[in-house]
């Protein structure tokens, strides 16, 4: 069993060091371990390289198979507990939405899971729930995985926001072409302006340019604090706008991602990530985006 679990943690995270921080073993007590199941077998499993080893495709194969046995022994074991006492949830969610939307909402949360201590990591990280980290994944636009499981919860809609000072300094823009002329405030790339200006029909003649702060939730309060244009929803700003710290510029909108809640395929129905599941989204449908 160890060396199943050496030789899975090892494929998984692609190192032998990473394995060995994971099981909290020695590097080199991971390699006798990989070593051992290796020579049990007359196919080979991996090879050795100077990173470290590389899967065979009958050690991918096999790695799989290994994964899928430890869940099913993980939600056996789990069933013969006490169901969700002193059960720990991990949720991993976009530092902005966690911040924005999700904090003012975690005493609800917490009296819908009696018993279960809510953890919430607010990360743009996206392995979680691949490597066991994370129970529930909460993301804007992620890629599809074979063994993710996810429902789309919204598709809102993306807007300029600046703040009442920026717009006391600067012609009100009518169009989102006017925009190109703004101090434009992004997160980690230009991607998000390009693609909201392309879905607008304006073309860009140079590249984009303006300060990047990484998370939503730090442009907005810069565009809160007159710095410039930020986009933003309503799940970010939606008070923000009823109390006017911001307004919204130019357009209605466009739809760039949608918003989904992921978990494994086979902790789906899990009762903690169910019951989890049900009162989030009862939560967005009273919310109304």
């Amino acid at each position: 069993m160890k060396s199943l679990l050496a030789f899975e943690a090892a494929v998984r995270t692609g190192s032998i060091r990473k394995a060995a921080q994971e099981l909290n073993l020695d590097h080199s007590v991971v390699s006798r371990h990989l070593r051992t199941l290796q020579e049990r077998f007359a196919t080979p499993i991996y090879t050795s390289t100077a990173q470290g080893i590389r899967p065979t495709e009958a050690g991918l194969e096999f790695a799989a198979q290994v994964t899928r046995s430890l869940d099913l022994i993980g939600n056996a074991a789990a069933k013969l507990t006490s169901p969700e006492e002193g059960l720990v949830l991990h949720v991993w969610c976009m530092p902005g939405f966690a911040l924005r939307w999700l904090t003012p909402r975690l005493p609800a949360l917490a009296k819908s899971l009696p018993g279960v201590e809510i953890l919430i990591k607010p990360t743009d990280e996206l392995d979680g729930l691949d490597n066991g980290a994370a129970d529930i994944d909460i993301r804007y636009g992620a890629p599809r995985s074979a063994s993710i499981q996810m429902a789309i919860f919204a598709e809102p809609l993306v807007y300029a926001v600046a703040s009442p000072d920026w717009v006391s300094r600067h012609p009100m823009p009518e169009a989102p072409a006017d925009l190109l002329k703004a101090q434009l405030i992004h997160e980690d790339t230009t991607d998000q302006w390009r693609d909201w200006f392309r879905l607008h029909d304006v073309t860009l003649a140079s590249a984009l340019h303006g300060t990047r702060l990484w998370q939503a939730h730090l442009s907005i309060e810069a565009a809160k604090l007159g710095q410039g244009v930020a986009l933003a929803n309503d799940f970010l700003v939606r008070e923000d706008l009823a109390h006017g710290s911001l307004i919204k510029l130019a357009s209605p909108g466009v739809m760039l991602n949608p918003y989904m809640l992921r978990a494994r395929k086979e902790r789906w129905d899990e009762p903690s990530i169910r019951r989890f599941r049900t009162w989030f989204m009862r939560e967005v449908q009273s919310f109304g985006v």
